[in-house]
């Protein structure tokens, strides 16, 4: 996000330059609090959705791990079903209970993903 970065803020710019750099383990990565902090639109997933190798979770406001504070991930999730993404998906945030908050953040993000299937 334009926050944290002077360059390649949106997953656009980043498919951008996996095209140009054309390069098979040259891959994109969607990043859904640098998205929401961005506002980077959640359509851009489904535009480039076949350049996508990996994916990052974090709530928006304090970067939690799913389920640790109120932060809507549906659209994030419609968008990776759209674009049939069958990678990784891993949290990028802080998790300060892990005992606690890992269980919580992993039905979350099986919730999300089971919603969007449908």
């Amino acid at each position: 996000n334009p926050g944290e970065c002077n360059v390649l803020n949106t997953v656009g710019e980043c498919a951008a330059f996996v095209r140009e750099v054309d390069q098979p383990a040259f891959r994109l990565l969607a990043d859904a609090y640098h998205m929401m902090r961005g506002s980077d639109p959640w359509e851009s997933i489904v535009t480039h959705g076949e350049l996508l190798h990996h994916v990052h979770l974090a709530t928006a406001t304090s970067r939690f791990a799913p389920g640790a504070e109120p932060c809507d991930f549906a659209p994030f999730f419609q968008g990776l079903a759209r674009a049939r993404y069958r990678g990784r998906v891993s949290i990028e945030g802080k998790i300060p209970d892990p005992a606690t908050m890992l269980p919580v953040a992993r039905n979350e993000m099986l919730r999300l993903a089971t919603d969007a299937a449908v």
